[in-house]
């Protein structure tokens, strides 16, 4: 008879949310030239899995990644990774809190 053991741990860590975007909006310039890259993204990702991030030119993949890399503030919504929200960070926040956590 063949038994199968998961350590707590390992369970925890593959289902715990390690990134959650609730809401996410991100305009570019002001007045009639500003355009809205994302609007109302919502998303979570889990310890260790992995994820691509596929549409057409313009539809806001890079955009979403930046914001994600902390490389980009968000216009709106929330960025959080693990229990540290990103958003309204500056960049002395980021480099110290918000990514001393390993993806």
């Amino acid at each position: 008879m063949m038994t199968t053991t998961t350590s707590i741990t390992t369970m925890m860590t593959t289902t715990m949310t390690k990134i959650s975007v609730r809401q996410l909006d991100k305009f570019y310039g002001k007045g009639e030239r500003r355009v809205q890259a994302l609007s109302n993204v919502n998303l979570d990702i889990a310890a260790g899995e992995a994820v691509g991030v596929v549409g057409p030119s313009g539809s806001g993949k890079t955009s979403l990644l930046m914001v994600l890399a902390g490389l980009e503030q968000a216009s709106g919504g929330s960025v959080r990774l693990g229990d540290a929200e990103l958003a309204g960070l500056d960049e002395a926040g980021l480099l110290a809190g918000g990514y001393e956590h390993s993806f």
